[in-house]
């Protein structure tokens, strides 16, 4: 689950290949068990190696926002599974950095400064 968030409605996506699966919301919430499986059928051969997860922040009324994304090595969960382990997540500020959108599309790089929450994960090739 997520923790120490205030008030948001947090989802995750994962994306591998040009799939992607995602976890239904939380609905304004500071802390959620997402208590989900995302499965992501592949065929090989193809030449990626990198599955990206994604936390958000869903809107109702505008885009949704990234909070906070991660990456896991296909190869290395083909060889062995990952057993489940908390991952932490660090975003941005909102009062110090308020579009890292904008900034981003520069080509800067802003580290973030701010922790969003943590995500027990597992992961494994069937």
């Amino acid at each position: 689950g997520v923790e120490n968030v205030s008030g948001f409605n947090p989802f995750v996506t994962v994306e591998f290949v040009g799939m992607r699966g995602k976890t239904e919301p939380g609905q304004n919430v500071v802390q959620h068990a997402f208590d989900s499986i995302i499965k992501i059928p592949v065929v090989p051969p193809f030449f990626e190696d990198t599955i990206l997860v994604k936390l958000w922040n869903y809107n109702a009324w505008s885009s949704d926002e990234l909070m906070a994304q991660g990456f896991l090595s296909f190869s290395a969960i083909r060889s062995k599974p990952l057993q489940p382990r908390w991952f932490n997540f660090y975003g941005w500020d909102k009062n110090e950095i308020t579009d890292i959108a904008s900034i981003s599309a520069t080509g800067e790089i802003v580290e973030p400064n701010f922790y969003l929450g943590r995500l027990l994960l597992s992961a494994r090739i069937e």
